[in-house]
């Protein structure tokens, strides 16, 4: 999926906060993931998911400023 380049993202990121990946990719790092959390207490887990979620809200807030920007042009 191509970055748009009014809002520097592709759609798909700044709907979901990451890059869409084939199914093909997502196999091998999937069983790191599982690894990872394994070892993650949910304490952890659950700052992690907040600090994930601050930080896509302000992505959403920049795509927002640059669409703006790029209307008033």
């Amino acid at each position: 999926i191509t970055p748009k380049r009014a809002i520097g993202m592709s759609p798909f990121q700044v709907v979901y906060g990451v890059e869409a990946q084939l199914p093909v990719t997502v196999e091998l790092p999937a069983l790191h993931l599982m690894k990872a959390i394994e070892d993650t207490s949910f304490s952890d887990a659950l700052d992690k998911r907040i600090m994930y979620l601050h930080k896509l809200n302000e992505e959403r807030l920049e795509v927002a400023d640059r669409i703006s920007a790029h209307q008033q042009k």
